[in-house]
């Protein structure tokens, strides 16, 4: 942990729009969903500042992801088990901050750290 940055006990508030992955089963729930919408995880660590940043940039952007995806956020520090099995079943190496989109069961587009930005996720995944 730096100087300049205090870890919080406060957990991320998840916004409108955002739904809390917790469990194995609501993960299974994601990946069925993404054969009909776009599904867009982002796996968050709350004792990163990086990943404190991109969590409120997404939120900030909800209204610009929402046409596009169904969206879901996870904290990984607590609910590890769910992150390595996402891993698992995208073949994408684990980041934190990350962003997998989904489509067809399939990771189609994943971001992390300074690289995670709404309006490039929207443009290159498009809506669908």
């Amino acid at each position: 942990m730096s100087w300049f940055w205090s870890k919080s006990k406060e957990e991320p508030a998840s916004p409108e729009g955002w739904n809390v992955l917790e469990t194995l089963e609501q993960l299974d729930a994601v990946f069925l969903a993404s054969n009909s919408r776009s599904q867009l995880l982002f796996k968050h660590s709350t004792r990163c500042p990086v990943s404190s940043h991109a969590w409120s940039h997404l939120k900030e952007s909800t209204g610009l992801l929402m046409p596009a995806f169904d969206l879901h956020f996870l904290d990984l520090i607590q609910f590890r088990e769910v992150s390595n099995q996402i891993e698992l079943r995208t073949g994408v190496p684990h980041q934190s901050p990350q962003v997998i989109c989904l489509k067809g069961g399939e990771a189609t587009y994943n971001s992390s750290h300074h690289h995670i930005e709404a309006a490039r996720i929207v443009g290159l995944v498009g809506s669908g």
